[in-house]
């Protein structure tokens, strides 16, 4: 009997021991579903917060520096845009100035981290004005490359780096480039130095043809009631025993203003259909420059619109007697300019 009494003792000993104590809430572990924590129950995804993207411009330009010719001795003092290199003689002075170029085709290489290590995962080449981009980076520390010895970058040989700073021994330029946690932009630019100036395209030499109009003077004093005619200075006897003028542009003779020349290549009379026109100015000269070697018909047209109010009656003297054109062969570069035309007026 007292063995069958100490059995239900025992148990409820035991279950007042496991009984919570006032005031004391259980918090599973917050793996544990319960009824009391529905949040526990369902996890919630938390969007990650999006890193900004960053990028890099750049431009390549040609750093000027004019020292001396291809194997000729540079000046004794540096000439605008060089300064004294570490070899002897000068290059550039790794400022962009106005009128320097930029560098197009020239391959630039990206890799993340540290230059010593990093590893290139893209590349772009410069474009016509020397501008190159690299978008969408992360924050990071990254190493810009270029390298004269690319096969690509051959255009460049000789020459040396001059800028972010001189490298006038090394072939291959590294830039460490950081870019900060905040989207923005890095830009660089990097400076080359030709060795020798590359040589501008030959230019074909033109020719110029130049000239005056001037009034030639001959005027007859006398002549009335049977008096002998007395020539004039400026007049010489003709041999049908006229007077005519002399066919020099003496002191005293008028230039003529407003006078349309024509120049059409080809012999007189010219291939009319490509003829341009000048017109003199104040001092009865006319230009006509840009020209190529060959034949051209200089004129003068007396009866065009523009000439008649101007010379009309009267005649040529020079270069011809009644004649207002002339034939004239360029050779290249060649500068005419003594291509006149003179003017005797009739009544002056």
């Amino acid at each position: 009997m007292k063995q069958q009494m100490i059995l239900p003792l025992l148990l409820l000993l035991f279950l007042a021991a496991c009984a919570p104590v006032a005031g004391d809430t259980t918090v599973p572990p917050t793996n544990w579903p319960t009824s009391a924590s529905p949040a526990a129950a369902t996890a919630t995804a938390v969007p990650p917060t999006p890193v900004p993207a960053a990028a890099i411009d750049g431009l390549i330009w040609h750093d000027l520096c004019q020292a001396g010719a291809h194997g000729q001795p540079g000046p004794a003092a540096p000439p605008d845009g060089c300064v004294p290199a570490a070899s002897g003689g000068y290059q550039a002075n790794g400022l962009r100035e106005t009128g320097e170029p930029g560098l197009a085709n020239v391959r630039v290489a990206l890799g993340r981290g540290a230059c010593d290590t990093a590893v290139s995962f893209a590349q772009t080449t410069s474009g016509d004005a020397g501008q190159f981009r690299f978008s969408g980076l992360a924050p990071g520390q990254y190493c810009l490359t270029v390298n004269a010895l690319w096969p690509e970058n051959a255009h460049l040989l000789p020459g040396g780096w001059t800028h972010p700073a001189s490298y006038e021994n090394d072939a291959a330029l590294h830039i460490p480039i950081t870019l900060p946690g905040a989207a923005g932009t890095s830009m660089v630019q990097i400076g080359w130095d030709f060795q020798f100036l590359p040589m501008p395209a030959p230019v074909a030499a033109t020719a110029t043809i130049s000239g005056l109009v001037w009034a030639d003077y001959c005027r007859l004093l006398g002549g009335e009631g049977g008096s002998p005619a007395i020539p004039s200075a400026g007049c010489i006897l003709a041999a049908d025993g006229s007077y005519r003028a002399d066919r020099l542009f003496n002191n005293g003779e008028r230039r003529l203003s407003q006078i349309q020349v024509t120049l059409a290549p080809g012999a007189c009379p010219g291939d009319l259909t490509q003829a341009q026109a000048a017109v003199t100015d104040e001092n009865g000269a006319y230009q006509f420059s840009g020209l190529a070697a060959g034949l051209y018909c200089v004129a003068v047209d007396p009866q065009a619109a523009a000439n008649s109010r101007l010379l009309l009656p009267g005649d040529w003297t020079y270069p011809v007697e009644g004649v207002g054109w002339v034939t004239i062969q360029l050779s290249a570069g060649e500068i005419r300019a003594d291509v006149d035309f003179g003017w005797d007026h009739q009544f002056e």
